[in-house]
């Protein structure tokens, strides 16, 4: 049990590591390719000037109010236009990958592997198949790291998305 109990920490936190590399690594293409659309467009600013908004109108609040007002604050400074899907599906096309069935599927084991981590689901019960699941979701999340590095670097060979299924 113990060694089940050290092996579950050991895969979460892997995982959770993996997990912030490749949100990093998508935010950061996304971000150094500004596949956000023109500055010009209407919906960006719109969006911030919505934004700064809010947020001024919460700032006011917090000095009467308190903590709650300013956790909700720091919320809407920290609220991004485009959500982590989008910004993968820019990254996505704009290296000729393929999204739908492809890339889609990596997008879906990031999301439902990574939200129970980082949001305190209990990891000391956790089964064999969740465990075998784990070591899968982290292959499928390091295949794609490695992907979008070798597109960023001008690869256009074969890419493997997972080094334990293909």
């Amino acid at each position: 049990r113990y060694w089940r109990d050290w092996n579950s920490d050991v895969c979460s936190s892997d995982l959770i590591a993996l997990c912030t590399l490749f949100e990093n690594l998508v935010r950061l293409l996304f971000r150094e390719f500004d596949l956000k659309g023109k500055p010009d467009d209407k919906n960006v600013k719109l969006f911030e000037q919505a934004k700064s908004e809010v947020a001024d109108q919460l700032a006011r609040q917090i000095s009467e109010k308190g903590d709650g007002y300013r956790r909700l604050h720091n919320v809407v400074r920290s609220a991004h236009l485009f959500s982590m899907e989008q910004m993968l599906q820019a990254v996505v096309n704009h290296f000729g990958l393929v999204w739908q069935g492809d890339m889609e599927n990596i997008y879906k084991t990031w999301s439902r592997a990574r939200h129970p981590l980082v949001h305190d689901k209990l990891r000391a019960d956790t089964s064999e198949d969740k465990l075998k699941e784990s070591v899968i979701d982290e292959s499928q999340i390091a295949g794609a790291i490695n992907i979008l590095l070798l597109k960023l670097f001008g690869y256009s060979g074969y890419l493997r998305h997972s080094a334990l299924e293909d």
